[in-house]
């Protein structure tokens, strides 16, 4: 199984799970031909796109998807969601989970400030058990037996600080950020309070532009579990079978 990185931050996000057989999209913030280009445009294969919530960055380009996959996310983010056409997507329940081809998928509720957010728990026989979390400051659950981690880490707190103070962000967008997203010590937090014996490697997702530092949070992530750590970015390209070597 291969996880493709078309974009992850405020501007775009798109992560591409596929084999030669069959694939999942999350999130609809990334022009649909760039989907189509990362699946070869077989998309017979696409067994769904799964959207964590309504904001723009996530689903702008969600009634383009609809042309060619089945599209899932909460009913909350439905009706949050301004469409201008008719075709909407799949209201998926909190907490049941849903097969799709040999993928199953178990939405939770997240934290964040939109209509019924949600995370994503994934299983194929080929990746294990895959935890998706992104645009949330808290995750109330525990998982065990996990394989991969796709976690938020969006800001430090000293940076955002810093950054407010030198009028580089305005002080609403520092309130917001620490009310809806992950800080690089939550995500530790998170980390810490996780079984991460089988995990292999550790996404982190949606960095800030200006409140993260990229290097240094992928060293502290992996100073702190001992485990392989990407920085989501734009192009990035990796194996995720649940065996990696």
């Amino acid at each position: 199984m291969k996880l493709t990185v078309l974009d992850s931050g405020s501007h775009g996000n798109c992560y591409v799970l596929q084999n030669d057989q069959e694939a999942i999209v999350i999130e609809a913030g990334c022009h649909v031909q760039e989907v189509l280009e990362t699946l070869n445009f077989n998309t017979r294969k696409v067994v769904g796109v799964f959207i964590s919530h309504a904001h723009l960055d996530h689903m702008r380009y969600v009634e383009d998807y609809l042309k060619y996959f089945p599209c899932y996310c909460s009913q909350g983010a439905i009706d949050e969601f301004r469409f201008k056409k008719q075709r909407r997507p799949i209201a998926m329940t909190p907490l049941r989970t849903v097969t799709f081809g040999g993928f199953s998928v178990r939405p939770f509720d997240t934290e964040h400030d939109c209509a019924e957010p949600f995370g994503f728990l994934v299983k194929h026989e080929e990746i294990g058990t895959l935890l998706f979390a992104t645009d949330t400051y808290f995750v109330k659950y525990q998982f065990d037996g996990l394989n991969i981690i796709m976690l938020e880490c969006n800001y430090d707190l000293q940076i955002l600080q810093e950054n407010c103070q030198k009028g580089i962000i305005p002080k609403k967008l520092e309130e917001r950020t620490l009310e809806s997203h992950m800080s690089l010590e939550h995500c530790k937090q998170m980390l810490r309070a996780t079984d991460l014996t089988d995990v292999s490697r550790i996404i982190l997702l949606h960095l800030s532009k200006n409140n993260a530092d990229p290097i240094r949070f992928k060293k502290e992530i992996e100073l702190l579990t001992g485990k392989y750590v990407h920085i989501a970015q734009r192009g990035l390209e990796l194996p995720i079978d649940v065996i990696p070597f």
